[in-house]
């Protein structure tokens, strides 16, 4: 049977699906961005904590605009560069908020307050959703949409379906992504990663799109993070269906699978950083890659009426 919890976080609440039997649970920090905070799932008796999050409220305060851990990136994922863009004609100049204060990053729902829609506890499964509405007045993006969040918790693992609904009146540009850190048992240099795709993107100083794809000849095959040091968004197949990264625990006891659905206006694209403290990995399924109001590069444009849905999850094995 799984249940929920409600848990005083500072001046938030995090909320806890548990399932009674495993003790498997995720949780989630909706008046933050509805971020994703934490992941622990079970396997062949033990439970293992699959994320890297917040362990205070304080520390979420002091370091998540350097680490954006398990945020919610929209409506773009990475850097829209000089913080300036131009759609249908017209030219907007979003906030400077990435380190060096030159350009516009990962958007701005990751601070927005969700209200939780709905909580669905059972035997087989336990479901958080939640829910935010935008009324088109935030003058750098001044578009009505509602964007929702489906997160499950079964015996195939953590689920995380996401809806964006247009419900105003005219298209709208659209990307998104996740930011969650994985941690593996240890330091990142002895994880052991394997990507599904050779090809990325070259990034300029600004670590934005050159337009040039490159090959990486590592990681196609399970392969020691080492001393490698990565900032790096590879471009998946874009054929409808399923793409996996796996993330192997160093004494080879078990893996994190991280998939996402790729195909027409899924997550086609897949970035991987090593944090400086080289205690985790980030890997995080985008729909785009950054820059995306400016080159345009597989920009999702939603119109008035129209939905989309993306789905990503994590297991253990």
């Amino acid at each position: 049977m799984f249940h929920i919890e409600t848990i005083k976080f500072g001046d938030l609440f995090t909320y806890k699906i548990i399932n009674n039997q495993t003790k498997e649970y995720f949780s989630i920090i909706p008046g933050f961005g509805t971020l994703m905070n934490e992941l622990a799932l079970h396997k062949e008796g033990h439970s293992h904590q699959i994320l890297k999050g917040y362990l205070s409220y304080e520390y979420l305060q002091k370091n998540f605009s350097r680490l954006f851990r398990g945020a919610n990136l929209f409506p773009f994922p990475g850097r829209i560069k000089e913080a300036t863009y131009n759609f249908q004609g017209k030219t907007y100049h979003l906030s400077k908020n990435d380190p060096s204060q030159k350009h516009a990053l990962h958007g701005y729902i990751y601070y927005q307050r969700f209200e939780i829609v709905r909580v669905e506890t059972s035997e087989e499964k336990g479901i958080l959703e939640t829910l935010f509405k935008e009324d088109g007045s935030v003058l750098p993006y001044p578009f009505r949409f509602e964007i929702s969040v489906e997160f499950k918790l079964d015996k195939s693992g953590f689920s995380c379906l996401t809806r964006v609904e247009n419900t105003g009146k005219d298209p709208m540009p659209i990307g998104q992504g996740w930011h969650p850190y994985f941690k593996a048992m240890g330091k990142t240099n002895d994880m052991i990663l394997q990507i599904p795709s050779a090809k990325y993107l070259e990034l300029d100083q600004d670590l934005c799109p050159t337009g040039a794809i490159k090959n990486m000849d590592k990681f196609l095959e399970p392969e020691k993070i080492g001393q490698a040091s990565l900032d790096t968004v590879f471009v998946l197949k874009k054929e409808p269906g399923i793409s996996k990264t796996y993330l192997y625990f160093p004494d080879g006891t078990a893996k994190i699978v991280l998939w996402q659905e790729t195909g027409e206006m899924k997550y086609n694209y897949l970035t991987v950083f090593t944090p400086p403290e080289r205690d985790s990995l980030a890997m995080e399924p985008w729909t785009c890659p950054p820059d995306v109001f400016n080159n345009k590069m597989d920009l999702i444009t939603l119109d008035p009426g129209k939905k989309i849905e993306l789905a990503m999850g994590i297991s253990l094995e």
